[in-house]
């Protein structure tokens, strides 16, 4: 078979479809993705020439394929069978889609039985492949390492050949452009090394390289199984600095944002996202904002640059205005206001009502610590459920105060609620006690509701951290006003 490698070039593979002898036939029993801190590490081959084939004719149906391989041994170490059409998907990949994550969330891909698992630890990125899989009683046939620098480098190659002209973006600044580029340097390869979203203060911020020119990219096309998505970039440098690799479809979510939304923090409680090996931090301190990208498993940052407050504010405001619904409404039921319009934008609006001033290291456990008198009265609580399914997104709950005309709490984990509210009982009303009170949890949102002395508090969280749970939204309604308004809307459904 015809294969290209990332350092062999084109060749002939006789043996594409014979197993490895790395392992000399010795397997790894009861493996698994959440025990894989009991594996012995240091027992694992590593592979210094490991590269990337790519077969040079498409199989019929599948498209082209992917293998692992190692050049001295002439061995196909691992087969992706099930990534079909590789020559079309890689072209719309960057550094952030490179296969990778941490022993404590690994990456992994399953199909029919075989499952491959792959993480880095310790500067080695650990390969893992089953063709038994069973959820008891998991064997691993092929197991091996390769030094992270290698791994990414063959990944590299292989993407850059592939990405051709490149993908089309819109920049708030740049219009329309296409852009191919892999990697940015603005940092020259230097790193920041134990950075933890706990410990920003320690850096030296005025080493930070400052980008005049940031804008915001937008893919113009859809992706395959990902939709739009967004990317940080410099035009001078034609370098794409940062990607939010975890929103997909970004051409959705941004017609309900509003600049609430805006990726941003302070330095002791930063905007922080995660994927698989992956973690971007965003902060802002004396009129820069800060970003850092890096790895998750070694808290290494590889990206780390500022951008003026104004400048990084004002992109996104021109990304934001693009998506903007126009005047559209909801139709909403209220168990006191009955069906009315409801802006869309003021649906996914925070609630001003705490006037932006937050709870810190509140959890479930604390309850008690915290000063009751100071949570807000809504006199005029009620409940609304949208009347109608909007277009991407499901029926949801939420709890409003018509004198503010706000959305004071969503509950985004009970979605489909006209189906649900059906069977909700009056002894499934959510509330608890201050000792042990109703939490929800779903996405890093919280939600805690619980009773006391008369007045149901309820509480919502961004961003949940055991360590450091911050509280957004906080108030109170009386007992009375809060279980009349669940009683009316459950009439409604019985």
């Amino acid at each position: 078979m015809k294969v290209t490698g990332t350092k062999s070039g084109n060749f002939n593979f006789k043996e594409i479809d014979t197993g490895t002898q790395i392992n000399h036939n010795e397997t790894l029993t009861n493996v698994d993705t959440d025990n894989l801190k009991n594996v012995n590490l240091e027992q694992f081959p590593v592979v210094n020439d490991f590269e990337i084939l790519l077969t040079k004719k498409s199989f019929k149906g599948k498209g082209k394929h992917i293998y692992f391989y190692c050049a001295s041994r002439n061995e196909q170490l691992t087969s992706i069978p099930w990534w079909d059409d590789a020559e079309s998907f890689l072209k719309e990949w960057n550094k952030w889609d490179i296969p990778t994550g941490t022993i404590d969330e690994p990456f992994y891909d399953l199909k029919e039985g075989r499952k491959i698992i792959i993480f880095e630890h310790k500067g080695f990125i650990y390969i893992l492949e089953s063709s038994e899989y069973k959820c008891e009683n998991n064997i691993i046939h092929t197991w091996y390492k390769v030094s992270r620098e290698v791994y990414f480098i063959e990944w590299k190659k292989l993407l850059k050949r592939l990405v051709g002209k490149g993908i089309k973006f819109i920049g708030t600044k740049s219009g329309e452009f296409s852009f191919k580029g892999i990697d940015t340097y603005i940092n020259q390869h230097e790193t920041l090394t134990n950075i933890n979203v706990n410990n920003l203060k320690d850096l030296n911020l005025e080493l930070f390289p400052i980008v005049k020119d940031l804008e915001v990219l937008i893919s113009k096309k859809k992706l395959k199984r990902r939709g739009k998505y967004i990317s940080l970039y410099s035009a001078s440098r034609n370098e794409q600095l940062t990607t939010f690799h975890r929103w997909d479809c970004a051409e959705v979510f941004l017609k309900d944002w509003s600049s609430s939304n805006i990726p941003t923090g302070t330095i002791d409680e930063p905007f922080y996202d995660l994927k698989e090996g992956w973690q971007i931090i965003v902060f802002e301190d004396k009129g820069f904002i800060y970003v850092l990208e890096g790895e998750r498993e070694s808290n290494i940052m590889r990206t780390w640059y500022r951008t003026p407050k104004e400048v990084y504010f004002n992109e996104w405001s021109k990304l934001l205005k693009r998506y903007k619904r126009k005047n559209e409404h909801i139709k909403v039921i209220g168990t006191k206001s009955g069906e009315f319009d409801f802006k869309r934008e003021d649906i996914f609006t925070d609630s001003l009502i705490n006037n932006n001033e937050t709870l810190t290291n509140v959890v479930i456990d604390n309850l008690k610590n915290l000063n009751l008198e100071l949570f807000p009265v809504v006199n005029d609580f009620e409940l609304l459920i949208t009347k109608k399914r909007v277009k991407y997104y499901s029926e949801f709950v939420y709890f409003y105060s018509r004198s503010k005309n706000e959305n004071l709490t969503t509950f985004e984990c009970w979605k489909n609620a006209k189906t649900f509210l059906k069977d909700l009982k009056k002894k499934d009303i959510p509330t608890g006690t201050i000792d042990n009170p109703f939490s929800d949890l779903d996405q890093g949102w919280q939600i805690i509701i619980f009773e006391e002395n008369g007045f149901v508090y309820v509480l919502k969280g961004g961003e949940f951290d055991h360590e450091n749970n911050t509280i957004h939204t906080w108030y109170r309604t009386s007992k009375e006003a809060y279980f009349n308004a669940w009683g009316n809307l459950l009439k409604k459904f019985k």
